[in-house]
């Protein structure tokens, strides 16, 4: 990842989730020494709106996908080679 401008760093579990749910493409995945995970994604117009929308609550989101979502990004967190 070159360019620290082109991605959206989260260790927010549920926005992430949210991301996901409404197709925006994860990167990857980093740990930091304490195994905190942190989810990257494309920074583009429709993530960062996306996120402004979860962070004043006017997110909406069929609640099945929004489980899956999680279940699928604690999965890729506690693979072992995921960093």
């Amino acid at each position: 990842m070159n360019n620290e401008h082109e991605y959206i760093k989260l260790n927010d579990l549920y926005a992430s989730a949210y991301l996901l749910v409404n197709d925006i493409s994860l990167k990857g995945i980093t740990k930091d020494e304490t195994g905190r995970g942190t989810f990257i994604f494309a920074k583009t117009s429709q993530s960062q709106k996306l996120l402004q929308n979860f962070s004043q609550l006017k997110a909406r989101v069929e609640p099945m996908a929004f489980v899956l979502a999680q279940k699928k990004l604690k999965q890729l967190l506690y693979l072992p080679n995921s960093t």
